[in-house]
Order: C-alpha cells, then structure tokens, then sequence
C-alpha cells in the first residue's frame, strides 16, 4: 500500500487518503487489540494464530477464522510479489533502454 500512496493521493486526493489510511490504522488496531484479548490465556504451540483462536473460540469458528486468514495471507503473498516486481521494473527500467549490439 505504502508503494502506491502517492498514485493513491495523486486520484483521491489529501483528504480521502488520509481517510483511508485512518481506516487502516483503525482496523489494524482493533485486530491486534482483539487477538491480544484471545491470546492471554495462555503459552502459543506451534500453529500460531490459528491454533490461538480455534482453542479459545471453539472449533467451527476457528476453521472459519483459519480458512479466511489463509485466505488473506495468499491475497497478501501476491500482493507483495507484484509490488516487489514493480519496484524491479522502474528501478532497472533506464538501464534497459541502451542497445549494446544492434541489428
């Protein structure tokens, strides 16, 4: 996200981005908060947050929370790729406009 601000404030505008990035922090904050609440009861085993809310809130909402936060990390994986690519292709962008041998 933070790749893309400037294109962000650049189409919203200064008010709107900031906007969003309040939702963001907000959202960011109340999911560390509410984990932290589940996570006191005790030692994290291997499995992390999943094995933290599926003991804690029971089985059916554990493999719902699991399925999603599966989900969000593949979504997030990707997202990085294509950011970390972007940075690649306008950091050696110049370097591939010189022809070295012509036809």
């Amino acid at each position: 996200m933070f790749i893309r601000l400037f294109w962000v404030v650049g189409m919203a505008g200064l008010w709107w981005t900031m906007v969003l990035l309040a939702i963001c922090c907000s959202c960011t904050l109340l999911t560390s908060i509410s984990l932290s609440a589940v996570a006191t009861n005790g030692v994290v085993e291997s499995g992390g947050a999943y094995f933290i809310i599926s003991r804690n809130l029971g089985a059916e909402f554990g493999s719902a929370v699991g399925i999603l936060f599966y989900l969000a990390n593949t979504v997030a994986a990707s997202m990085y790729i294509v950011g970390g690519v972007e940075v690649l292709l306008v950091s050696t962008q110049a370097h591939q406009s010189i022809r070295i041998v012509s036809t």
